[in-house]
């Protein structure tokens, strides 16, 4: 109970603060509000589960001022807050500037940069997201957000910021991995032979016929193939023939 009016207390203090700086203008003070709420649910989220949140968009926020918003991870270290204004016109059909909050890990923990009026800057003037590794499961488009509703994390990109069409938001998404070289083909496994010598039989008188007529018989007998060579081992006794065989 008491973590939790701790938490009430830090943010009706750094919405005092925000309505303190920005009091001379209602649209920047109503975008400050909602980046630190963003803010808040983030460092709750972080100490709760050790880790920075994913890519989320906030659209069709219903405020006066304020057209959407969007938590984009800056490299693998820093996550970034933007709250989109809605144009001075009423019917700007896209946001002119953000309000923008960045935080960074340090020791550990999120600290974010107090940069009081110029945390508020012209839409074009925001640099783009660094890359960041892909989360497994596919990229992520969407996402639940701490404060509003978010997508359902099944968008795809192809890497950096991208436009959401209906909101003009900047969206980041993870880049595209290279598809993985396929694996080589298995070489096809050679067979072993073994060459050997048949046994003692009788002589062997000459190559052209009586080699001819006798090696290949031996040979078979022992399960080989007669290769083409024979000797004699004892003359006019024993001549032996050259076989082989798969093993």
């Amino acid at each position: 109970m008491s973590f939790v009016l701790l938490i009430i207390v830090a943010i009706v203090a750094m919405a005092f603060y925000s309505y303190k700086v920005y009091s001379g203008n209602p649209r920047h003070m109503e975008a400050a509000l909602l980046a630190h709420e963003i803010k808040q649910d983030i460092n709750l989220k972080h100490k709760t589960k050790r880790e920075l949140p994913e890519p989320y968009v906030l659209s069709h926020v219903s405020r006066k001022t304020v057209s959407g918003a969007e938590v984009i991870r800056d490299g693998s270290s820093g996550v970034r807050v933007n709250v989109y204004l809605k144009g001075e016109s009423a019917n700007a059909a896209t946001a002119s500037q953000v309000y923008t909050l960045y935080g960074n890990l340090v020791n550990d923990e999120l600290a974010w940069v107090d940069c009081g009026k110029d945390c508020v800057k012209n839409a074009v003037d925001i640099p783009p997201a660094a890359p960041v590794p892909p989360v497994a499961g596919g990229n992520n488009n969407g996402g639940s957000g701490g404060t509003g509703t978010g997508g359902d994390g099944t968008g795809t990109g192809s890497g950096g910021p991208v436009i959401d069409p209906p909101t003009g938001i900047r969206v980041a998404v993870a880049p595209p991995q290279p598809p993985k070289p396929p694996a080589p083909p298995a070489e096809p496994k050679k067979p072993a032979f073994k060459v050997f010598t048949s046994r003692n039989n009788d002589p062997i008188w000459n190559d052209a016929e009586d080699a001819q007529a006798k090696c290949p018989q031996r040979c078979a007998n022992e399960g080989g193939q007669w290769t083409g060579h024979w000797w004699t081992t004892e003359w006019s006794e024993h001549s032996v023939c050259q076989c082989t065989k798969a093993i």
